[in-house]
């Protein structure tokens, strides 16, 4: 799955999700808008709060992270049931939230129920499955990152 967040220059904040159920299926996307304003964009005053909290060791950073999970990842948990991977593409200040640290609703880090990457883009991702399909397919090409 890919979740892409798209920060506006008026404060709303969307996320996109890109699933795909097996090899053979098409791609499906989904649109879920976070926040109408930026007062309410977690990129603000809840993701510095974060961040600061874990760099302190301060241990009030599990509301912190329980709200957060709440915010960005929650409205498509049901499209992340049985995936085994995810991608996160930021966007704005989100680039500065350690998405593996975010606890869901049940206690658990999001890295402890899926595998976590990160991609600058969707273009790039794009071209990243390319190279690797070219690479594949030829046996001699290969990409260093």
């Amino acid at each position: 799955a890919v979740l892409e967040y798209l920060v506006g220059d008026y404060g709303m904040t969307w996320l996109f999700v890109i699933t795909k159920e097996d090899a053979k299926s098409t791609l499906r996307l989904d649109a879920f808008p976070l926040d109408d304003t930026k007062e309410k964009v977690p990129g603000f005053q809840a993701v510095e709060k974060f961040r600061k909290s874990l760099q302190s060791g301060d241990l009030g950073f599990v509301e912190v992270s329980k709200d957060l999970y709440r915010r960005l990842v929650s409205p498509a948990e049901r499209l992340l049931n049985g995936k085994s991977k995810l991608i996160i593409i930021p966007d704005a200040s989100l680039w500065d939230v350690p998405f593996q640290a975010l606890i869901d609703g049940g206690g658990k880090y999001l890295v402890e129920r899926i595998g976590v990457s990160y991609a600058p883009s969707l273009s790039i991702l794009g071209e990243m499955w390319k190279l690797k399909r070219e690479a594949n397919g030829v046996g001699e090409r290969s990409i260093l990152a």
